[in-house]
């Protein structure tokens, strides 16, 4: 297939991610070929963007790094650990939440996964009401009502 082929050679470019949200915009996050499995990229910032509420704050950032390290190693334990201390300090939870619901998917418990995406899609609609990122917020929604199906299987 010409699609399963283009996706292999984008896979292989690390040099732009497609898609760099405002809210996160040195991470970039695509569904693989395996359904359900979601590759993070995360990139440096270029000076540091203002915009990104969730990174200014150090301790938040390095607990996103951490837990993206540890997902991306299969360590989805320890995931959730850096994960929730994120989660504590940041302003808008939504992507946090959603990647807790992978990690919990990953470690076959579908009804944390199913509460996590639950939570996911409340935080991304409080971030709506609030008029911030809310095409990322909405697409958010879908990737979390996606997850909900999942944790039906």
């Amino acid at each position: 297939m010409r699609s399963n082929e283009n996706r292999t050679e984008r896979e292989q470019q690390p040099a732009s991610p497609p898609n760099r949200s405002e809210v996160m915009p040195d991470v970039s996050v695509r569904e693989t070929e395996q359904r359900g499995v979601y590759e993070v990229r995360v990139y440096p910032q270029n000076g540091g963007n203002s915009a990104n509420r969730n990174a200014r704050s150090n301790p938040t950032n390095d607990a996103l790094k951490q837990a993206q390290e540890y997902q991306k190693a299969g360590n989805y334990s320890e995931a959730l650990n850096a994960y929730r201390q994120a989660l504590a300090q940041a302003e808008f939870k939504g992507d946090i939440l959603q990647q807790m619901a992978i990690c919990h998917l990953r470690l076959g418990d579908k009804a944390n996964a199913r509460q996590h995406f639950l939570q996911a899609i409340n935080e991304y609609e409080r971030q709506i009401q609030q008029g911030y990122e809310v095409e990322n917020a909405r697409q958010g929604i879908l990737a979390c009502q996606n997850g909900l199906r999942l944790c039906e299987e």
